[in-house]
């Protein structure tokens, strides 16, 4: 039997972190995560994918925050908590591989269309700042501290809680903090 669709990928688990991570960081208890991309070239491979603007491949996150003395043992938790600067972060791999104008897509719209639902009608702004952001290193939930993900670089990409002005995702524009992309909350 043919069958002419081709399949779609969510790229979850490899999560967004994978497209960051080099060989072997993920061995490290804090930032162990499953599966362990296992060589550079599926790294690339991976981002590729994510910033190709194929529809195929969309957004999933399933941001870890374990206690880190869940994870500092022998047996520890897989998973990264990464819910305080993953669109700064998918926003500094799609600028550097030039295709901002398809952050939008790949986070908030692919999804919905292959699961036949709407996308999210809020929406966030992501403003580029000048100088690096700073976020937490740890942050404290119930069971004791959670350290934040650090990809390994600066981030410069903010997210602006304001979100009631409609932003027109195809363009983006110069304004006086750097530069805005316009981005569904996914």
């Amino acid at each position: 039997m043919h069958c002419s669709r081709l399949p779609s990928f969510t790229i979850r688990r490899p999560d967004d972190w994978h497209l960051h991570l080099r060989d072997g960081a993920m061995l490290r208890d804090i930032v162990y995560c499953l599966p362990v991309a296992k060589r550079e070239r599926h790294r690339l491979a991976l981002r590729q994918a994510a910033t190709s603007g194929d529809p195929r491949f969309f957004f999933g996150t399933d941001s870890a925050p374990h206690a880190d003395k869940l994870k500092e043992t022998a047996c520890g938790c897989a998973g990264m908590f990464t819910a305080i600067n993953t669109m700064s972060c998918l926003a500094h791999v799609f600028e550097e591989e030039e295709v901002l104008d398809r952050l939008e897509g790949f986070t908030s719209l692919h999804g919905p269309a292959f699961y036949r639902l709407p996308a999210n009608e809020v929406r966030i702004r992501l403003v580029k700042s000048e100088k690096a952001l700073n976020f937490p290193q740890k942050v404290a939930i119930g069971s004791g501290p959670v350290t934040v993900f650090d990809p390994g670089f600066r981030l410069f990409w903010r997210v602006e809680e304001d979100v009631t002005r409609e932003l027109d995702s195809s363009k983006l524009s110069d304004n006086k903090d750097g530069l805005d992309v316009s981005a569904r909350i996914p």
